[in-house]
């Protein structure tokens, strides 16, 4: 049985570390660019017993003279969602990804997801070692 927890705790470990990395190498060969905040995606999130409101930010910048709408990788609930209509902001843009970006504060810190994620692995692996000590 603490086979099992080793496996599979070293499993998720992994899988969060590489969360973490993951998300510091979508963002390497970003560039930083001024845009201005358009507008907001708004749609419904439902969990147990819960309907929220989510919201993604639109950005439209100037690149080569070409005006590109991009949406937030991510949807933020109103307690979150930390820019305003008509407000400019500096964001990160994939070039290979036009379309999407990252405000520039997405960067700081490590992905928190991948973090839990690393640390529920980790309790999971010492569960595994003190099962097998006790075997």
């Amino acid at each position: 049985m603490g086979t099992g927890f080793l496996i599979f705790g070293t499993l998720i470990l992994a899988f969060g570390i590489f969360m973490c990395y993951a998300k510091n190498e979508e963002l390497k060969g970003a560039e930083t660019v001024s845009a201005v905040i358009t507008g907001f995606l708004e749609k419904k999130q439902y969990s147990k017993y819960i309907i929220e409101t989510v919201y993604c930010p639109i950005a439209e910048y100037e690149k080569n003279g070409k005006k590109i709408t991009a949406e937030h990788h991510e949807y933020f609930n109103s307690l979150t969602l930390r820019h305003s209509q008509g407000e400019t902001v500096l964001i990160y843009v994939d070039p290979h990804m036009p379309k999407k970006f990252y405000f520039i504060d997405d960067r700081k810190g490590v992905d928190l997801k991948g973090v839990a994620v690393a640390v529920s692995g980790a309790v999971i692996l010492i569960f595994g070692l003190i099962a097998l000590v006790i075997e």
